[in-house]
């Protein structure tokens, strides 16, 4: 009987949380056996479903558990799925749980939670659509200001434009690919009031706030645009570690010939970075990414580590994205190397997440 237990012990592990079922939180061990759990991968974890009979519920572990460490790893915030995948994998693994703790706001917030898990999540109607137009109207204006302003004076082409990957299908060929960073005017102004000042948990605001924290930096602001003939560009990432979050928002409706930005949803680690640069193609090709097809006003919110790029743009009309970027408060995007911080001279450095939050 002893050396079944052992057996059984090395196997499907052993329960160390000892007699107390009231703590405020117990660890337990499994061996190399199946786990015989279902967990929900929200931030923190939480026990979803156990197996009759499997490890987990020997370990007398339940439904509504929440997973509070895994292998000496925090949980509570939601991690990238890859990061996930190999903490899972480890044998012995010790899970430390606590009681689940959930609140109207936390189920509201954990939408979010998708940012960290996949890279990526969609917003939509973050902006109402005749702002996106008129915003749309005002880009064409600015841009007809900047091409003036920097025939006169060259030396403004880093103020007004930032560099983008693939601006032309070849040396001789047109600009098709182009990005104008955007002055904080009127309507500006108010596409960001309703971008980021809805008190609604939903909104886009509630998720740099979630993410980044309320004080985070507006890192970038500007139009992205692709005219018809616009090739893909190669799949990148934007920062190699945690530090900028961006949403991209439609300002026209965008078909699929258009070009939508692809993501890689869960690249956003450096496990994925690591196998990424090691074989690209061999990498991504297993994965499937996503496009989403968005309308006027809709949004997408991605970690900047996350896989993507911009699609060709097949179309006889020209695809424009707003992108508004925010520092996290605790990041030196700098110092991780990240060089791109498309924003106008004159906002560097002065424009908060706090200002446009109730």
């Amino acid at each position: 009987m002893q050396s079944y237990a052992k057996n059984f012990e090395k196997v499907f592990g052993r329960d160390d949380r000892g007699e107390s079922e009231a703590s405020d939180s117990s660890v337990v061990e499994f061996g190399t056996g199946p786990l015989g759990l279902e967990i929900s991968w929200t931030a923190p974890p939480v026990v979803a479903a156990v197996v009759p009979g499997g490890a987990a519920e020997v370990l007398k572990l339940q439904p509504g558990h929440v997973v509070l460490e895994i292998n000496g790893t925090q949980v509570a915030e939601a991690l990238p799925e890859m990061e996930v995948e190999e903490l899972m994998q480890q044998r012995p693994l010790r899970l430390r749980l606590g009681k689940v703790q959930d609140s109207d706001r936390t189920q509201m917030l954990r939408r979010w939670d998708l940012v960290r898990q996949q890279g990526v999540v969609q917003v939509p109607q973050a902006m109402p659509k005749d702002l996106a137009q008129e915003l749309l109207a005002f880009m064409h204006e600015e841009y007809h200001r900047c091409l003036a302003a920097v025939l006169k004076d060259s030396t403004r082409v880093p103020e007004l434009f930032s560099n983008v990957m693939m601006p032309r299908a070849g040396a001789d060929a047109p600009t098709t690919r182009w990005d104008m960073r955007l002055p904080m005017e009127p309507v500006v102004y108010r596409a960001l009031g309703a971008l980021l000042g809805h008190e609604n948990l939903e909104g886009l605001g509630a998720g740099f706030e979630d993410l980044a924290g309320k004080d985070a930096e507006l890192w970038e602001l500007g139009v992205t645009v692709t005219e018809p003939g616009a090739v893909p560009q190669a799949v990148h990432c934007d920062a190699p570690a945690r530090c900028l979050y961006t949403a991209f928002v439609a300002l026209q409706p965008i078909s699929y010939e258009m070009g939508p930005t692809h993501f890689w949803p869960g690249t956003n680690t450096v496990v994925a970075h690591r196998r990424f640069e090691a074989a690209p193609r061999e990498f991504l090709e297993p994965l499937q990414p996503v496009a989403p097809l968005l309308d006027a006003g809709d949004a997408v919110l991605y970690d900047s580590r996350v896989l993507h790029c911009g699609a060709g743009n097949a179309s006889q009309q020209r695809r424009a994205l707003m992108y508004v970027t925010f520092r996290a408060e605790s990041a030196d995007a700098e110092s991780l190397g990240v060089r791109q911080h498309s924003i106008r001279p004159d906002l560097k450095g002065r424009v908060r997440l706090r200002q446009f939050r109730p």
